[in-house]
């Protein structure tokens, strides 16, 4: 120990901190190219100087070459560019490397860590020279060439008896060779069956974990883990978000992370706001030149946004950016009544349902992928359809339809979502109906009826309905919660309020008022049901609804393995990310795969022992180390600098890890002193890591180097003085001892 303590001294004061972080390596001259041709997806994660701790998720569809591999990709969560192009390739040494270019943004670089290619998993690092972040990522191969493949769930999350869309390619095409499994639930019963679709439910007993396909061509897993630890927002408001304008309608990206306000002019400029469901900020805002936006819905597979915006038409907006794609010209809307479920999609997200708002009207059925109407559903001459809501199995629809004479003829009116033919299973509601939302089984339908101060329930099986009264003035938004029990309705008047409908009763049980004034006329609940937003078209702000934290999880160094919690909800892998109410305690499980150790905890305060109390957003870093790392594993952590400065995830760490990637192992020198690196520092930052005073005296060693990376060009320049200093020095004494 004394000697560990002495090398540790000599290495804070000496200069072997020069590298700063070190990884595995291989010492064989020919590397053979690791086979990772398929579908990879997983989690991401880094650190970034402007943004601070950013996560997400990465979906990537790889081919083998005779260098390495290549391929598309798509990354999800905090992020600003989502697609781009994907290379790789692996030297004589065996590292495995390349760029994931996302034109015109900022090019990443990565390193794989660690490579099972057996198994399918894949752990590595990450770098973005241009704004000096960083950070590791982890995948597993989720489908391979030739077989089935899951493009996404929709809803990503449910409790027993839910109805999940699963969308994807080449299923079987007979409906007994598709068998879907959900994690501890078994295999499920499906509903419907194509090739690109499978309708299934939820089986009793499924937990939190992968949905997995298998089929006569071979098996394939969902990206990302079905959630079934869903809820309905606790009633408390929490926040408000100030978006500005006349907020009209608001929805939820598929992974809970962002939330979408729709703007109407209001003496503004309409447009979109995205609001950080974590912190409740504002963090892109976007414009829409003509028309006013009415109602929006995000796509099923987080990548676009769709906005119905009365005088142009419905503009697709990128998610991440909020920035316009394309337009789609429909003449619609733009009347007095409000419409802030105006546009659904269908569960697959394959077509738009639109309601034109206006007397005399239609529902018109949009293929997104052609951007073109291919069916219509009329109204007579005196009726308004408004809100449009699909059945989970997407095999029929509803449409609010509006008395424009107000002689009590309001209605909702069934229709086939793809025909647009109407169908049986209508029913009479009150006055004005605006709103329509679907229960996550499809077995009951609500309505909001405006101007009778009621909300109507529908029973799908039995054709019964119920009309029961709401505390609040004018109930306009409405949404289900995901776990089945509860329906928020927004009243728009009166103050404003929100009313807790009982799915089982049909009657209110809470009600939430809101700010004076607020005005809220659309609502929203995450698809993991822990915050609801309101759009208050009054006050120019949502209102957040649900105590909850975000708890974010980070994967670090050179091993592979995955973390858990209970309550359920981090599943890391692939959901890193989850939302948990206030002064929740969540104990994080780390596993580590075969071939590696759990290394230990870091991150925020109490995240020291995997034991975390919810009293703000929060994230941990579990570090993983490779035993062994097989020959195309690469480098990997900055061990040292990890334990010097608490996480891998550090601004410091991310910029000595950009200097092994780009000087380092670019040159024989370099990656052998690495692979010593890798030989004797494990041990060292272990012993490191739990000594504040030790870690101090690391950092202040490192500084300097932290300080010339970050500035190269001042230290040249300090470096050229102090020679010329020096030179002068020694010119002076020759010339007094000539």
């Amino acid at each position: 120990m004394k000697s560990l303590r002495s090398r540790a001294i000599a290495l804070a004061l000496g200069i072997a901190t020069l590298a700063g972080c070190g990884g595995g390596g291989s010492d064989s001259s020919a590397a053979a190219v690791p086979d990772l041709s398929g579908v990879w997806a997983g989690s991401w994660q880094g650190s970034d100087p402007a943004l601070g701790l950013v996560t997400g998720t990465w979906e990537a569809s790889i081919a083998r070459t005779d260098s390495g591999a290549t391929g598309t990709a798509t990354l999800l969560g905090d992020v600003d560019c989502m697609d781009g192009v994907v290379a790789g390739a692996v030297d004589a040494s065996g590292l495995v490397s390349g760029t994931y270019d996302r034109t015109p943004c900022q090019l990443n670089r990565w390193t794989l860590t660690a490579v099972n290619v057996a198994e399918g998993t894949a752990t590595g690092s990450w770098t973005q020279e241009g704004s000096n972040a960083g950070g590791t990522f982890s995948g597993t191969r989720i489908a391979v060439p030739g077989g089935p493949r899951i493009a996404f769930l929709n809803p990503p999350g449910g409790t027993a008896g839910a109805i999940v869309t699963i969308v994807g390619e080449s299923f079987a095409t007979a409906a007994a060779d598709n068998l879907v499994g959900f994690s501890g639930g078994g295999a499920a019963a499906l509903l419907a069956s194509g090739a690109n679709t499978l309708v299934a439910v939820v089986p009793p007993a499924t937990s939190t974990g992968p949905v997995s396909l298998t089929t006569p061509a071979g098996r394939a897993l969902a990206p990302r883990a079905f959630e079934t630890e869903v809820r309905t927002s606790a009633p408390v408001v929490t926040g408000a978000a100030p978006v500005g304008g006349e907020p009209a309608a608001v929805a939820f990206s598929p992974d809970s992370r962002k939330a979408y306000v729709a703007r109407r002019a209001g003496g503004s400029t309409g447009g979109v706001s995205l609001v950080n469901s974590a912190t409740d900020l504002v963090t892109v805002a976007t414009g829409i030149a003509t028309g006013s936006p009415e109602s929006i819905v995000a796509s099923p597979d987080g990548k676009r946004v769709y906005v119905a915006v009365a005088g142009n038409g419905i503009v697709a907006l990128d998610a991440a950016l909020i920035q316009p794609l394309f337009t789609i010209p429909l003449a619609f809307g733009g009347g007095a009544i409000d419409n802030p479920r105006g546009l659904a999609l269908t569960p697959d997200g394959r077509r738009l349902l639109v309601s034109d708002n206006r007397p005399g009207g239609s529902v018109r059925v949009v293929d997104v992928a052609a951007r073109s109407v291919t069916a219509t559903l009329a109204m007579g001459s005196r009726e308004i359809p408004l809100g449009v809501a699909v059945h989970p199995d997407g095999q029929r629809a509803w449409v609010a339809v509006a008395d424009d004479t107000l002689s009590g003829l309001d209605k909702v009116v069934a229709f086939d979502p793809a025909s647009g033919a109407p169908l049986p299973g209508g029913f009479a509601v009150g006055r004005r109906p605006i709103a329509v939302a679907v229960t996550p089984d499809g077995a009951h339908v609500f309505v909001t009826n405006q101007l009778d101060n009621t909300v109507t329930r529908y029973e799908v099986a039995s054709g019964a309905s119920n009309t029961a009264p709401v505390g609040g003035l004018a109930p306009t938004g409405i949404a289900a919660s995901p776990d089945g029990t509860s329906v928020y309705v927004a009243s728009r008047d009166g103050g404003g309020s929100v009313s807790v409908m009982s799915v089982a009763s049909g009657f209110e049980s809470a009600r939430i008022p809101l700010d004076a004034g607020s005005g809220p006329i659309g609502i929203a609940i995450a698809p993991d049901g822990r915050k609801t937003y309101t759009a208050n078209a009054t006050s120019g702000t949502a209102s957040a609804i649900g105590g909850a934290f975000a708890l974010s999880i980070a994967r670090a160094g050179t091993g592979i393995g995955t973390v858990t919690s209970v309550p359920a909800g981090i599943a890391c892998g692939t959901a890193c990310q989850a939302s948990f109410e206030v002064g929740t305690v969540v104990e994080l499980s780390a596993v580590a795969s075969s071939g590696s150790i759990f290394a230990g905890w870091s991150g925020d305060g109490d995240c020291s022992d995997g034991r975390v109390t919810m009293s703000g957003n929060v994230g941990c870093v579990a570090s993983f180390a490779s035993l062994d790392p097989a020959p195309s594993a690469g480098f990997g952590g900055c061990f040292i600098a990890t334990a010097a400065y608490g996480s891998d995830m550090a601004p410091e760490v991310a910029r000595l890890r950009a200097f092994r990637d780009r000087y380092l192992l670019g040159n024989a020198a370099g990656r052998a002193f690495v692979r010593a690196y890798y030989a004797w520092s494990p041990p060292l930052a272990d012993y490191i890591r739990p000594r504040e005073n030790l870690r101090r005296i690391v950092r202040a060693g490192l500084w300097p180097v932290v300080w010339t990376i970050a500035h190269p060009a001042q230290a040249v320049a300090g470096l050229l003085g102090a020679g010329a200093f020096v030179l002068a020095a020694v010119a002076r004494r020759r010339r007094r001892t000539g």
